[in-house]
C-alpha cells in the first residue's frame, strides 16, 4: 500500500469521524442523519476533478430507460479491479477514500449515530450497535434525467445505507433523496408517489451526507425514494455505501483488507 494512499485514508477517516461526532441524528420519520462537510475540502475537490469516465461504469439494475432508449443509472463498484483500471495518478485517491469510507472506524461511528434504529431492529441496547456485524459495499452512482425510484424501505439484507452527494455546486440542491411516510390523505392518493407523504428532502449540495438505518417491520419502515429527475438537471453523482449483514454481499477487497484484520485482532 502506497504512502499516498495511507495519507489520504488517514486524513479522510479523521475528518469523517469529526464530522459524525458533531452530527445530530433524527428519529422521524425513521432514524437517520444528514450532515455537511463529510470529506476534507481538498479531497472532495479532487474527487470531482478526477472522477472516472463513464466507460468505467456498468448499467445498474435499478436504471430506467428513457424514451430514446438511453439508460439513466450507472454504477461503478469501488473494487480493486475497477480502481486499478483508472489512470495511475487517480488510483491512490480513490483507494484512500474507499478505505476511509469503508473502514471499521467509520462503520462504528455511523452505526453509533443510528443507534436508535439499529437497537430497535436487533432488539439490543444502543451501546451495542457499533459491534453489529455488517460489511460495506462502496460504489459511485451516476443518475440522469428520467431516473426515479418508488418509495421503498430497502431489503433486510441491508443494515445501513449512506449516500454522499457529489455535485459541483448548489445548482442541484433539489435532487436529494426523499424520506416518506405512508398516508391515507386523499390528496396523497391522487399524486405520485401515491399513498405517501414526503416528510423531508435534504438538499443535494456538495460534500453532504445522508444515512439511515434500514428498518422494515410492520410498525416502522425506512421509506425513501426519488421522484423523476427532470430534464436539464444534469447528472446526479453520489458516493454510495451500503452495509450488508452478510459479508458475501459486500466489497470483497474491503472485507479482506480491513474487516478480516479486525476480526483477527
Amino acid at each position: 500500500m502506497s504512502s499516498t494512499r495511507c495519507e489520504i485514508r488517514e486524513a479522510c477517516t479523521d475528518h469523517i469521524l469529526q464530522c459524525l461526532a458533531a452530527t445530530e441524528p433524527h428519529s422521524k420519520p425513521y432514524p437517520h442523519f444528514w450532515a455537511q462537510n463529510f470529506l476534507p475540502d481538498e479531497i472532495y475537490g479532487r474527487l470531482l476533478a478526477e472522477a472516472p469516465e463513464i466507460n468505467q461504469f456498468d448499467d445498474n439494475s435499478y436504471g430506467r430507460e428513457n424514451k430514446n432508449g438511453s439508460i439513466n443509472r450507472f454504477s461503478m463498484h469501488l473494487i480493486n479491479e475497477k480502481i486499478d483500471r483508472l489512470p495511475l495518478k487517480t488510483r491512490d485517491l480513490w483507494y484512500g477514500v474507499r478505505d476511509a469510507v469503508g473502514s471499521v472506524a467509520t462503520k462504528q461511528a455511523v452505526f453509533t449515530k443510528l443507534a436508535e434504529g439499529l437497537a430497535y431492529r436487533y432488539g439490543i441496547a444502543k451501546e451495542q450497535v457499533a459491534e453489529v456485524e455488517a460489511y460495506p459495499s462502496c460504489m459511485i452512482m451516476r443518475e440522469s434525467e428520467g431516473y426515479y425510484i418508488k418509495p421503498h424501505p430497502d431489503a433486510r439484507s441491508k443494515v445501513v445505507t449512506l449516500q454522499v452527494a457529489l455535485p459541483q455546486d448548489n445548482a442541484q440542491r433539489d435532487l436529494g433523496t426523499s424520506l416518506y411516510r405512508l398516508s391515507c390523505n386523499p390528496a396523497h392518493l391522487m399524486r405520485e408517489p401515491r399513498g405517501f407523504c414526503e416528510v423531508e428532502r435534504y438538499p443535494f449540495i456538495p460534500n453532504s451526507v445522508f444515512a439511515f438505518s434500514v428498518v422494515n417491520t410492520a410498525r416502522l419502515r425506512s421509506w425513501h425514494g426519488r421522484t423523476t429527475l427532470p430534464m436539464g438537471c444534469g447528472v446526479r453523482n453520489t458516493l454510495l455505501t451500503v452495509y450488508y449483514a452478510n459479508a458475501a454481499n459486500a466489497n470483497p477487497d474491503i472485507v479482506n483488507e480491513q474487516y478480516g484484520l479486525a476480526r483477527a485482532a
